[in-house]
């Protein structure tokens, strides 16, 4: 797995690399937001992510709007099998 970044990202970055390691982190968001800058790692192992740090930023640089209507759609196109 990738190595947390030394200073978070933002904008465009965040989104290309969110959308690019989202299947490496196999739905372990904290990890995510940690290896975007938003958190850390603990000496115990814990993983420790600044969660309205990173949705605020990740939510600024997309159009959460889009995403929610294509989440609705996928989710009425399921239902309708």
């Amino acid at each position: 797995m990738n190595e947390a970044v030394s200073k978070p990202l933002t904008g465009k970055e965040l989104v290309e690399y969110v959308e690019e390691h989202r299947e490496e982190f196999e739905g372990n968001g904290d990890a995510i937001c940690v290896a975007a800058g938003y958190g850390k790692n603990g000496e115990d192992g814990t993983t420790k992510c600044n969660l309205p740090a990173f949705v605020n930023e990740l939510g600024q640089a997309t159009d959460l709007a889009s995403y929610e209507i294509d989440y609705y759609c996928d989710m009425e196109s399921q239902s309708d099998q």
